[in-house]
């Protein structure tokens, strides 16, 4: 086993940085409002630790609830896209328009047509994290051997059957990888509408400390704000593993 694949390789890299920040901002004593050491984030960590887990729930419940949403339709709209031509020319370019759209662009108009609060923020982060699962589901689908098709509709197999036992299980890694991305769009769309629309969340809590110039704090919400997403992500890696496991894909 190579120095990389090491489990504590990545967590003796992380020290290590912390450790370089550490020295850096004590040696150029760069003041703390532009950029904090990690001990004194660490000390903001501890002191706001409360007030840190309390919006911390709030936006980790936004972004799981997005992403649950975003999963569920990009599935279905996959499903219906390789089911029905027709659904393809009238769905495909439109997914292709607003995915090159500036969506932080687009965030106010959320506020617009649902309000303030927990809808418009939620709706945005939906739709920050579709794109990427229904475009990753749809490939899945196309992927499926042709030969196996044939062969399913030569045995007089029936639509939903080749669906249901050839491009599902074909689709299943395709639709892990955009659910990865996913979960981490899920919780770039929360941040981002706690920015515009929200009176909790940690990216309102950032936009608090930023008023106050509180950068210490700033960074303490970001390192929570990572933990969530790591561990979002962490739990599509293991329904990616007990699907392998119960279908037999492969990553």
């Amino acid at each position: 086993m190579t120095a990389a694949r090491l489990p504590a390789a990545p967590l003796l890299a992380a020290l290590l940085a912390l450790a370089l920040w550490e020295g850096l901002v004590r040696w150029a004593r760069v003041p703390a409002v532009l950029l904090p050491s990690p001990g004194s984030v660490a000390t903001s960590l501890w002191e706001a630790a409360p007030l840190l887990a309390r919006h911390a729930l709030a936006t980790g419940g936004a972004a799981t609830g997005a992403f649950l949403i975003a999963l569920a339709a990009g599935v279905a709209l996959a499903s219906l896209m390789v089911l029905s031509p027709l659904a393809t020319r009238l769905l495909y370019p439109n997914l292709l328009l607003f995915q090159l759209l500036p969506k932080v662009a687009l965030g106010p108009l959320f506020v617009v047509w649902l309000g303030l609060g927990l809808p418009s923020l939620m709706a945005f982060a939906v739709f920050v994290s579709l794109f990427p699962v229904a475009i990753a589901m749809l490939t899945g689908l196309r992927a499926a051997d042709p030969l196996q098709i044939r062969l399913c509709q030569a045995q007089g197999g029936s639509g939903w059957q080749i669906f249901r036992y050839i491009r599902l299980p074909t689709a299943l890694p395709f639709l892990f990888a955009g659910a990865k991305v996913a979960a981490t769009m899920a919780f770039t769309g929360a941040v981002v509408g706690e920015f515009i629309s929200a009176d909790a969340g940690l990216g309102w809590m950032v936009m608090q400390a930023v008023g106050r110039s509180d950068t210490p704090l700033i960074f303490a919400a970001l390192a929570v704000l990572c933990v969530l997403g790591a561990a979002l992500y962490a739990l599509v890696v293991l329904a990616e593993d007990a699907a392998r496991r119960r279908w037999g894909t492969r990553r």
